[in-house]
């Protein structure tokens, strides 16, 4: 088993890293890994083709094999299929960095991701446990998940604090996620050090499947017109080019 949590990590941050190419010595650093086993675990990974070896000097990429299976008939594939084109029309037309999630467990999983300029950094993680309160789709995420999961949130993270002032008790965070779920949108202002920020979220519902949460954020200075209603409409198109990819994927 512990060999499988080790290849598991290994992958997670090739893949990560995108088409970058990892030499062993970062890897084996970065995932706490003594050398000799990340030579020997990259060595078995790229044989099955899940990674590729550039060079002795590069290191190692994602293999073909990640493709081939992310490509196969799944919930999650045909979401980030179906938001792919939408995000990015959305993302060029009001200058934003958009997104769409999913809630498994009690962390956010980014399914696609696109920013339209270079200036938005985007970062790459394979899970994102913490943040709720300040993102977008984390507030609509939390609005639909299972209480059992907003428990075990709430005791891994605390209630929200001054990131979401109108909460100050479980009940008043039921009552706002209440609203989000009416609503299947979200708007707020939050402040990550000194510059303020205009965030918003709306929720694609899929019936049968896990809720998608689609989200971006803005300086608060700028002029958010039109940028709420875009972003509900994009969730609607969503909804039905995935209920499309199900069909026929």
């Amino acid at each position: 088993m512990k060999s499988l949590l080790k290849s598991l990590d290994i992958l997670e941050f090739v893949m990560n890293n995108e088409d970058k190419p990892v030499t062993p010595a970062v890897v084996a650093e970065a995932c706490g890994l003594n050398p000799v086993t990340c030579v020997r675990i990259l060595g078995e990974l790229t044989k099955r083709d899940y990674l590729r070896r550039i060079s002795r000097h590069d290191g190692y990429a994602p293999g073909p094999v990640i493709y081939a299976l992310a490509d196969r008939r799944s919930f999650y594939g045909c979401a980030a299929h179906a938001a792919s084109e939408i995000l990015k029309d959305l993302a060029i037309r009001f200058d934003l960095q958009l997104n769409i999630s999913v809630l498994h467990g009690t962390k956010r999983y980014i399914l696609y991701h696109y920013a339209a300029a270079r200036e938005y950094p985007i970062a790459r993680k394979t899970a994102h446990p913490d943040h709720f309160y300040i993102q977008g789709t984390g507030r609509i995420l939390l609005a639909h998940a299972e209480q059992a999961a907003v428990d075990r949130i709430i005791e891994r993270i605390g209630l929200p604090g001054e990131l979401w002032p109108e909460v100050r008790s479980r009940r008043d965070l039921a009552l706002q996620l209440a609203r989000i779920r009416k609503t299947g949108q979200t708007s707020f202002l939050t402040k990550e050090g000194e510059i303020p920020n205009r965030v918003f979220g709306a929720a694609v519902i899929v019936p049968g499947k896990p809720v998608c949460a689609i989200g971006t954020r803005i300086n608060a200075n700028r002029d958010a017109s039109g940028i709420p209603e875009a972003l509900r409409n994009a969730a609607l198109l969503i909804r039905d080019n995935i209920l499309t990819q199900l069909q026929s994927f």
